[in-house]
């Protein structure tokens, strides 16, 4: 599969909510890096992305993709969203891709907490 498609199928995974088909997609030697610190390999990066599923497949969720670009085996995400949680002004995913698998992603957002 080439990166377009490798894309179409996460944010599939995404949109179904299917943590265990997107906990696959990592190489086990994968890094997911935010701002809160790297996590290494399928293990560490699965609560992370439980909790995005989670927060994103309640009802009333909005998310606009801004911006899609693939270069090569890199992917770039440009959206904003509006949960019941949080309002999502802007959020980034970079994703490298390798051999089918993610073996790099990094992730940047600005949120403000509903209360």
């Amino acid at each position: 599969m080439d990166t377009d498609a490798l894309l179409n199928l996460h944010l599939k995974n995404f949109g179904a909510g299917d943590i265990d088909a997107l906990v696959a997609e990592y190489a086990d030697d994968a890094v997911f890096l935010t701002a809160q610190g790297v996590l290494r390999g399928p293990a560490e990066i699965r609560p992370l992305i439980a909790a995005v599923v989670g927060e994103f497949s309640l009802p009333g969720v909005t998310l606009e993709l801004l911006s899609r670009q693939v270069a090569g085996d890199h992917a770039y995400l440009c959206w904003r969203a509006e949960t019941p949680r949080n309002s999502y002004a802007l959020g980034t995913d970079t994703i490298t891709f390798r051999d089918g698998r993610i073996v790099m992603q990094t992730a940047a957002i600005a949120a403000t907490p509903k209360t």
